[in-house]
């Protein structure tokens, strides 16, 4: 019988290889860095803009005409409004969205909406808003080539269908 002389382990191709490319990552990788561009967007006349948020007065009346303010968008871009149910049916509704108007070139906007008085409930039929009900209010903002952002207003606006008032 013959025996082989030499090493005891014999590696693969396959081990070989991981061999040269454990050297090469951290190369490729070095390279890599030394070709992105050095500086920030800021420098270079774009603006910062801050985390999109939504306001409103935290009160709506369904069938009534609110005002929704929108900042921190990236820019020019149209709004849409959804009126999502919080606590009644969970992930099983679906919303009522309205149209917005567009923000200006600094992402800013003001908008009177009509609040809806109903959303739609797993059978995909019309339920009422109930009077206290908190309301997940989302904007989604679309800009200039399919960006987008959705915000959601903190903290959730209530419905309100009853005024206890003293007039006389």
């Amino acid at each position: 019988m013959g025996r082989k002389t030499g090493s005891l382990f014999r590696y693969s191709a396959a081990v070989r290889a991981a061999g040269r490319v454990r050297w090469a990552a951290p190369i490729i990788g070095l390279c890599l860095l030394a070709v992105a561009p050095v500086g920030s967007a800021a420098g270079h006349g774009a603006r910062e803009v801050g985390r999109p948020r939504a306001t409103t007065d935290g009160r709506f009346r369904p069938a009534h005409l609110e005002t929704i303010g929108v900042k921190g968008f990236p820019g020019k871009g149209f709004v849409e409004i959804a009126f999502f149910p919080t606590a009644i049916c969970e992930d099983e509704c679906a919303a009522r969205s309205r149209r917005g108007g567009w923000t200006d070139a600094g992402g800013e906007g003001k908008f009177r909406v009509r609040v809806p008085g109903t959303f739609l409930d797993h059978r995909n039929r019309s339920v009422y808003f109930r009077d206290g009900e908190r309301i997940d209010l989302e904007v989604l903002w679309e800009g200039a080539g399919r960006n987008f952002a959705v915000v959601t207003a903190r903290p959730e606006p209530i419905i309100v269908r009853s005024h206890d008032s003293d007039h006389g």
